[in-house]
């Protein structure tokens, strides 16, 4: 499998301007709040120090700060140093290895950090893929599954949703086990955004009560349903043949 890669980069001459007001006040007007600029500290591969510069909005008056493109205000880390750290977690490295790589490169972060790192860019996938399927629009059947992942020797619960026309991912996320409420919270998530008419699952009954309590129609996936019958005509010739 090859994976491309395109890692945010720090630009320390560039400004992008507000189009609006950062405290909700709604102005999109601005002025520049002092011109020198001030000096702030970044942990970057190439970049150590970018300046900020304050802007006042002219509606409530009050200031805020812009940073040039890949640096955010609120944290000294580049948008670069926090895709990496993701980027190597998901290639299958610890926190603390994530920590340990992220040193010898001069760019050190804790491993706490390297985890709030990898939580923040799961919420903004998870805004992302929830903004995307709402674009598209109502789905008349979705199919909703559950399966068990191994995560540190453990085993792990992931409930699925999908398009049971295109395939898309609709919903997705850990659950304890299956059983009828952690099934509805994920399955009435989706099934509410695209506006489904029909739940296509397994035969495990919990379906079928999340599907009631939605005011959706059931029906019963067919390959499920050939597997079950596959294993009772198999087990009909083992009992005739003994």
């Amino acid at each position: 499998m090859r994976i491309s890669v395109q890692l945010p980069q720090v630009k320390p001459d560039v400004y992008t301007e507000p189009t609006e007001c950062p405290y909700g006040c709604g102005g999109r007007h601005f002025k520049a709040h002092g011109i020198k600029g001030e000096a702030k500290a970044v942990r970057d591969m190439s970049c150590t120090e970018v300046r900020s510069y304050r802007r006042e909005c002219l509606k409530c008056h009050q200031a805020f700060r812009i940073c040039p493109e890949g640096v955010s205000k609120g944290t000294q880390q580049s948008q670069r140093l926090k895709a990496t750290s993701v980027l190597l977690y998901v290639l299958g490295l610890s926190y603390g290895a994530v920590a340990d790589v992220l040193s010898a490169l001069g760019t050190p972060i804790s491993k706490t950090t390297a985890y709030a790192n990898v939580q923040e860019a799961g919420a903004e996938a998870r805004a992302q893929q929830r903004a995307e399927v709402a674009r598209e629009g109502k789905r008349t059947a979705v199919g909703a599954d559950g399966t068990y992942v191994r995560v540190n020797g453990a085993q792990v619960g992931i409930e699925l949703v999908v398009d049971d026309a295109s395939g898309d991912l609709l919903g997705m996320d850990v659950i304890v086990r299956e059983n009828e409420e952690d099934i509805f919270a994920v399955v009435s998530a989706a099934v509410e955004q695209v506006d489904a008419d029909i739940l296509i699952s397994d035969d495990l009954d919990a379906y079928k009560t999340v599907a009631d309590e939605l005011g959706v129609d059931h029906q019963v996936c067919r390959n499920h349903v050939k597997r079950n019958v596959d294993e009772l005509a198999d087990g009909c010739v083992r009992k005739s043949s003994t």
